[in-house]
């Protein structure tokens, strides 16, 4: 229900297609960790306080990576969430890896 109103999700879709505004939150958020989790307030834009953001890290070889992450409402499923993003960015490492090895699975 909180993204009915398109008045109320539309900045934060254009927030999100600026790639250089999320790439330098994602890049801030998970800086020193793996996983970041991300509560209304707690977002440093204020376009996202409204949402919660479960975000990962994942390396596509030594000099590589990107970030996989779940937007949802504030109420949203942490307890599945984060291990569905933690598993999701540590599959896409494992695959990224193999490729980026010249390993032929």
């Amino acid at each position: 229900p909180e993204f009915r109103e398109a008045d109320r999700v539309e900045p934060l879709v254009r927030f999100l297609e600026d790639r250089k505004s999320a790439y330098e939150m994602l890049k801030r958020l998970l800086a020193e960790r793996s996983v970041s989790i991300s509560i209304g307030q707690e977002h440093p834009h204020e376009v996202m306080h409204e949402v919660s953001m479960v975000a990962a890290r994942y390396a596509a070889g030594p000099t590589s990576h990107g970030w996989i992450a779940v937007l949802g409402p504030t109420r949203m499923q942490y307890a599945q969430a984060v291990p569905a993003v933690q598993y999701v960015a540590k599959t896409l490492s494992e695959t990224l890896s193999r490729w980026n090895g010249g390993d032929e699975a």
